[in-house]
């Protein structure tokens, strides 16, 4: 059990929705918090200290498409984005209107599935899941642009869980059920089709075996990532390169994290390709983060969402905001927040003054779904 100092504030509970909105009622000292959100609940540490602003709370419309599971947010626009294990639609809501119920905004189809999301210059980024995909969209518009086949004509069980996309474009995406890590350059996405496109092996990072693989049917392994240290554009890449490894790439320095053991790991694919990848521990204290799912990096801090974390008293789960030390080297868990409205979150977005979390509910599976914006 981790010990940090404690802070306990309000607890405010869904009561019930009202035409659409979410209400709130008060378990707790302070009078009723109001309608469209409640006081958010956390347990702080650190730097962050107490934030008496309230939690708003989003609401997918039905009918429902699956658990929700991935969420990401387009600065330009001012949506964002959700989407469905299901049947891979994709929700599109506008932030700050928690009155109208979030709509579909690219269907989905039987078969289909869609999990981590992100946004990228003019592109939405879907990770497929059990289809083993990764699909990219235009945002605006939602047609689809390129689809990525990773399983290889391999018949063994994929999970293309999560992904993150560099500056550059490149895309890297986790598998929770191969002991892999997926590389896609922004090359290779300009020129795919909507029509399925088997991805070079040599797109594939072994992260054996530094990383544990657990390949029972029931195990998650590598599931959040995020790209660490993200810098400017190769300026070799602005004169008809188009291969991987010439000009002055530099490298790529990723963190994931391991569901089945709670561990995190720091990747670094460097200018000489996925196949001389350094991967180390990032040895937290404080940690490890058993179940932990989505990633983000923001503020210096590095946020890891856990399902559900009941020997640190959050049963419903809880955000963990992490400080990386000595050049991230180390790291040290910082501040631990929590909402009422939680029902064991799956990841988070930074959206302006918001953290975006999804409710995926995995653990009752129970419609309306709900997207928390807890104060950033």
């Amino acid at each position: 059990m981790r010990h940090i100092l404690r802070v306990t504030v309000a607890l405010f509970a869904v009561a019930g929705l009202a035409g659409g909105g979410v209400a709130f009622a008060d378990h707790g000292p302070g009078g009723p918090s109001g309608s469209g959100g409640g006081e958010h609940g956390a347990k702080h540490h650190g730097d962050h200290g107490q934030d008496n602003r309230t939690a708003d709370v989003y609401t997918l419309a039905e009918p429902q498409h699956g658990n929700p599971e991935g969420v990401a947010f387009d600065k330009r626009s001012g949506f964002f984005f959700v989407s469905a294990t299901g049947d891979g639609s994709i929700y599109r809501g506008k932030l700050g209107d928690t009155a109208t119920p979030v709509p579909v905004f690219i269907p989905g189809a039987a078969g289909q599935s869609a999990t981590g999301l992100k946004v990228q210059r003019g592109k939405l980024y879907a990770a497929g899941a059990a289809t083993g995909t990764i699909k990219v969209y235009d945002v605006d518009s939602g047609a689809l642009l390129a689809t990525f086949d990773t399983k290889g004509g391999s018949s063994s069980p994929t999970f293309v869980n999560d992904l993150d996309v560099t500056k550059r474009g490149d895309v890297y995406a986790t598998d929770s059920k191969r002991p892999a890590i997926y590389h896609l350059t922004a090359e290779e996405i300009a020129a795919g089709t909507p029509a399925p496109k088997p991805i070079d092996p040599a797109d594939v990072i072994s992260t054996s075996p530094e990383i544990p693989f657990n390949a029972s049917p029931t195990a998650f392994n590598l599931n959040g990532i995020v790209v660490e240290d993200d810098r400017a554009d190769d300026p070799g890449r602005h004169h008809g390169d188009r291969h991987r490894h010439h000009g002055n790439r530099r490298a790529d320095k990723l963190i994931v994290v391991d569901s089945d053991t709670g561990q995190l790991f720091r990747v670094k694919v460097g200018k000489d390709g996925n196949a001389a990848r350094k991967i180390r521990e990032l040895v937290v204290e404080g940690g490890p983060f058993n179940g932990g799912d989505g990633l983000l990096i923001d503020r210096g801090q590095l946020l890891v969402v856990q399902g559900s974390n009941p020997d640190d008293g959050f049963p419903n789960g809880v955000v963990d905001f992490i400080d990386l030390r000595h050049g991230g080297r180390d790291a040290r868990l910082a501040d631990q927040r929590t909402d009422a409205s939680f029902q064991r979150p799956s990841t988070v977005a930074a959206a302006r003054d918001r953290y975006l979390v999804v409710n995926p509910d995995f653990a009752t599976n129970t419609p309306p779904f709900t997207v928390t914006a807890l104060p950033r």
